[in-house]
């Protein structure tokens, strides 16, 4: 039923398909669900996003005890409150939750997260809520969290502890984010986050490899400088990007266009002691929307080496900044 786009009504009696497994009603018309449907006990994939006309969900939604991915993005007319409510006592085998840009507040959020124990992947973005709850934090399972564009966030109290994917962009109303529980974080996007004056715990990222800073624009300079000269653990092959300032004047090599830069590493340096920091101002232009890859390469002559890093920007994000901060070996001479 994917993209029949002038379906108001499902039969009344479809709860009588019991084998039905995946349910695909996204782009519909869909205005409301028949009560039968919590007869679909097998039902394991329920798609609704995009139907723009769906005011709200059955109590019968509740009897899918089998449902594991439940999509209702894009529903900005649904009104979840009082069932979603009702949703951690038996959907409890979700592993993906899409709730995004249905114009959500507190009372719509389930307030006990962590009954949903298998959850892999919570999107959230877009909506109108606060704050979140604090059993937000019992999700041990989640490794993806979206909530971008939740421009009325104004914090977050506790995270999933397993955390490898943290988006929140255009979050414009976050104050402050503290992150030293997060020890399995390899990625945040901070973009746009306005508001922001303060993040804690980054030392704590021991594995954070790609930090979205662009457009943080209350972030203090002390903070900014002390995460390019290296002054928390994070440095450590980790990409962080700004918004387009000039280049530090105490980074020694600097050159324009695609020149080459040489320099000599002391040859009584110990390999596992070479740490380099690279910082280059990039702009893709304004021709499309594609995403366009930069690439960098560090060659050692000496052992003829060669390292390549690479990664992707987009159009739109022209005049970002890109910090690499890099231990290795191979470089040494």
């Amino acid at each position: 039923m994917n993209g029949c786009y002038n379906l108001l009504n499902l039969p009344e009696d479809m709860g009588n398909i019991k084998c039905l497994r995946v349910l695909n009603a996204i782009g519909t018309a869909l205005e409301r669900l028949p009560e039968s449907i919590g007869l679909l006990r097998e039902l394991t994939c329920l798609h609704l996003d995009a139907c723009k006309n769906l005011t709200s969900l059955p109590n019968s939604i509740c009897n899918l005890i089998s449902l594991e991915i439940f999509n209702l993005g894009y529903c900005p007319r649904i009104d979840i409150g009082e069932s979603a409510q009702m949703w951690d006592k038996s959907l409890l085998n979700l592993t993906r939750l899409n709730l995004r840009d249905c114009n959500l507040s507190e009372k719509d959020i389930p307030h006990n997260l962590g009954a949903f124990s298998f959850l892999e992947e919570l999107v959230l973005r877009g909506n109108n809520f606060c704050s979140l709850p604090t059993s937000l934090g019992q999700l041990s399972n989640v490794l993806t969290l979206d909530l971008c564009g939740c421009r009325n966030l104004q914090s977050v109290q506790v995270f999933p502890p397993n955390l490898n994917l943290l988006m929140l962009n255009d979050c414009s109303s976050l104050e402050k984010l503290t992150l030293s529980t997060l020890k399995y974080l390899s990625s945040m996007d901070l973009k746009n986050c306005s508001s922001l004056v303060e993040i804690l715990g980054l030392e704590n990222l021991y594995l954070i490899r790609e930090i979205h800073l662009e457009g943080c624009s209350s972030l203090s300079t002390a903070f900014t400088t002390s995460l390019i000269q290296g002054h928390s653990r994070i440095v450590h092959n980790c990409a962080i990007y700004f918004s387009r300032m000039e280049i530090p004047n105490w980074f020694k090599y600097q050159d324009t266009g695609n020149s080459s830069i040489y320099f000599d590493v002391p040859v009584d340096f110990k390999h596992d002691q070479l740490e380099m920091t690279v910082w280059a101002d990039y702009s893709f232009g304004k021709l499309s929307d594609r995403m366009r890859r930069f690439k960098m390469h560090i060659t050692n002559i000496t052992n003829d080496d060669e390292l390549t890093y690479s990664f992707w920007g987009s159009s739109f994000e022209a005049g970002s900044w890109f910090v690499l901060h890099r231990t290795d070996s191979k470089l040494s001479s």
